[in-house]
């Protein structure tokens, strides 16, 4: 058995054991000047265009594992980063710290073709990881992520795929060998600036008080999996008790968040959220093809997309779930309908 072959079927938990835990207790032994030991989060992230879509294309999968430390100011892996890269913002009050182990799965529409549509998008799977941090400077929120990973077969997209597919007795995928994207390895950071409160209000209503708060945003992504520019917006609302907390970032472009929440003060609280998003796409290697292969499968993209979010976060304790749908627009020429997936998560804070 080749190593690409090898390296495909250990990488998720090999990912997940050998760099996940010893990052977990680096951020702990970097960390000493935290007062609480309430201020770290794990958070399990499922994607899925069955969850209200009812589809089985373009973006149909994905999963997250995220740990998330929140710091009183820069811890010294931030402080040094910021030495190299002096334009990074690290000089907040609190400064979280996040990293991540991500799956996604891609195919094109009707995937139980043995002879997929060319027209279409290629299928490919997503293997990364995410490791950066944001610095929560009052109202200010400097969002710097770096992504490493792995496209096409070596992702194991096509195994995960049909191991779901047979777990839960659903159809067998049937074009992964015919049309796919190549190996490729995957190098990608961003940035992006939250104004959290930039417009907020306070209400009472039914005996109780109520918040509403809006959270423009911009930035960009460069790398050969994503280059692109992006603006948009988030009004949150609920219980003035839940007012502070922040939504849960989608693994595909989208939505930002940290995954942060508070305890609920009378063990349950809840509050919901809209959003919008638009990018200016340069590059997105699911429509675009491999970097370096000019005949290789691929679309033509849209330049400007977008998507629309909607969704609930509910805390129970020191555990918060959160259910929500997205729906984007058209993303390559020719797309015949625009695609709809939900997120579901859980949450716990320690």
């Amino acid at each position: 058995m080749s190593f690409k072959r090898v390296w495909g079927r250990v990488s998720l938990m090999a990912l997940a054991v050998a760099t996940l835990v010893p990052a977990v207790h680096a951020e702990e032994a970097a960390s000493a000047a935290v007062q609480s030991h309430e201020d770290q989060f794990l958070t399990l992230i499922t994607e899925n265009d069955k969850y209200f879509g009812n589809t089985d294309r373009h973006y149909t999968n994905g999963a997250k594992i995220e740990y998330t430390r929140v710091h009183n100011g820069a811890p010294s892996w931030v402080e040094k980063t910021g030495e190299i890269l002096p334009f990074l913002n690290t000089d907040g009050d609190k400064v979280a710290g996040t990293f991540s182990v991500n799956h996604a799965i891609f195919t094109p529409d009707n995937a139980e073709s043995p002879t997929p549509n060319r027209e279409d998008i290629p299928y490919s799977g997503f293997l990364f990881t995410n490791l950066g941090f944001t610095n929560m400077k009052g109202d200010v929120w400097d969002t710097y992520t770096a992504t490493v990973g792995l496209v096409g077969p070596s992702a194991q997209g096509k195994y995960a795929q049909r191991a779901f597919h047979d777990f839960f007795d659903f159809y067998k995928p049937a074009g992964w060998d015919a049309y796919h994207l190549s190996d490729e390895a995957i190098l990608n950071v961003s940035y992006l600036r939250r104004h959290r409160n930039a417009w907020d209000d306070s209400y009472n209503m039914f005996g109780r008080d109520w918040f509403v708060e809006l959270e423009p945003r911009y930035g960009f992504a460069a790398g050969n999996a994503y280059t692109y520019a992006t603006s948009g917006a988030t009004l949150r609302f609920g219980p003035e008790s839940a007012k502070g907390q922040d939504e849960v970032s989608y693994m595909v472009p989208g939505m930002p968040g940290t995954g942060i929440f508070s305890k609920a003060p009378n063990f349950l609280s809840w509050y919901g959220f809209v959003g919008v998003d638009a990018r200016l796409m340069g590059r997105n290697i699911f429509l675009d093809g491999n970097s370096f292969k000019d005949n290789g499968a691929h679309v033509t993209k849209n330049l400007l997309v977008g998507n629309a979010t909607a969704g609930v976060a509910v805390t129970a304790g020191k555990y918060r779930g959160t259910v929500s749908i997205n729906q984007m627009t058209k993303e390559y020429k020719g797309q015949p309908a625009t695609d709809v997936f939900g997120q579901l998560t859980l949450g716990y804070r320690f």
